[in-house]
């Protein structure tokens, strides 16, 4: 079995991420249980602190340029970028983004092996490392929190980064009263791992509170000539058009969960917007496709100020609840970041399993369809990158 030294990276990407690729407990329990060495970079940033990682005996470093791999969560800076090492992290570059144009060829001039967590997959295609679960999750709560706000109807407190999933549910809970006052009916538009998390918040507090839901498939949201077909759709969504019209008058909070391709339909729209039919004026867009299928999701927000609010008279960003007939908008395009502790623990154990063990037995199949550098150089998979970074 290979051994390997593990150096978890400094996150350097702003605005600053504060989860992380291996909790204390985990590099503690790979170095106890298997051939491996695991360093902390020191950084203050964290969810877990520099202590945490001592006293799990994790060194905490400095340089890390001894490791063999080097695991973070967020892009890493250009100039802290170290020659000929492999990286693991979300690189956001494969879709040719060229806000990471500049990244990917430094990631090439320094002959460095990049493996992108989004694109390892089981033999179906299905993500088998992602943090999307806790982005639905927080989504609900937001949502909610926000509704409170437009309406002054009930008051949530912001996210503690200690809180769990069951601990955000309880202070929903607590403010049952007002909330079951305010009756707010909410869309969950997805049924991947966003909309799973979301579901699972709505199934919770439906069971001790009651609150009145519905989740929107796919097959939900759009058709072709009064069909719908899976492999037609992802073929050719042009073909498509939107069934969203459908729902905006039966409930008050879109919950945005779904994957969109720029060529589908458009669902939220704001010709549906200014329809005296319309009741949403809360929305929580997970997906945060900017300018996309949800048409009030003008800007990604941030976790010190999340919500702002859209109108559709003007299609512009107008002050936070000004008029209530506006759209009111949460855009976090970080959401677990606001659950890190307990985020980082279920996608450590995801890494683990996919990444890190695969290396100790040196099989590396299980990573090759995921990395897009190997020693500076595009791999097969993602040779169609090679005129784009010239």
């Amino acid at each position: 079995m290979t051994k390997i030294k593990i150096g978890l990276l400094k996150e350097t990407k702003s605005p600053v991420d504060n989860r992380v690729a291996l909790t204390p407990a985990q590099a503690q329990w790979l170095k106890e249980h298997y051939n491996v060495e695991v360093v902390a970079q020191s950084s203050d940033v964290r969810v877990f602190s520099d202590s945490d990682y001592s006293a799990h005996g994790v060194d905490v470093v400095d340089d890390v340029s001894d490791c063999d791999l080097l695991m973070g969560i967020k892009e890493v800076r250009i100039d802290s970028l170290i020659p000929e090492k492999h990286y693991v992290f979300f690189s956001h570059c494969a879709k040719l983004q060229p806000y990471n144009k500049p990244l990917a060829q430094e990631i090439a001039a320094r002959r460095i092996t990049l493996t992108d967590y989004e694109y390892i997959t089981d033999e179906n295609g299905v993500r088998k490392i992602a943090f999307g679960y806790f982005a639905g999750v927080v989504a609900v709560y937001n949502a909610l929190r926000l509704y409170g706000m437009k309406y002054s109807s009930f008051s949530l407190p912001a996210p503690d980064q200690h809180w769990t999933v069951d601990a955000l549910i309880d202070r929903i809970i607590e403010e049952r009263e007002g909330i079951q006052k305010a009756h707010p009916r909410i869309l969950v538009t997805g049924t991947g791992r966003v909309g799973h998390g979301a579901k699972y918040v709505l199934d919770s507090i439906s069971q001790r509170m009651g609150i009145d839901f519905k989740v929107l498939d796919v097959a939900d949201m759009v058709e072709n000539n009064g069909r719908f077909e899976w492999d037609e759709f992802i073929h050719h969504p042009e073909l498509y058009k939107s069934r969203f019209a459908e729902y905006v008058a039966d409930f008050d909070i879109l919950i945005s969960c779904h994957f969109w391709h720029p060529s589908a339909p458009r669902y939220f729209t704001n010709e549906l917007m200014l329809s005296p039919r319309n009741k949403i004026k809360v929305v929580a867009d997970a997906s945060c496709d900017i300018c996309g299928s949800i048409e009030c999701t003008i800007r990604p927000s941030t976790h010190s100020e999340p919500f702002y609010d859209y109108s559709p008279l003007t299609r512009g960003e107008v002050p936070l609840f000004s008029d209530l007939g506006n759209i009111s908008v949460m855009a976090v395009d970080t959401l677990p970041n606001a659950l890190p502790a307990e985020a980082s623990d279920a996608f450590g154990k995801m890494a683990i399993e996919s990444i890190v063990l695969p290396m100790l037995n040196d099989d590396i199949a299980t990573l090759k369809n995921a990395t897009i550098f190997e020693n500076g150089r595009l791999t097969e998979r993602f040779m169609y990158m090679n005129d784009w970074l010239k």
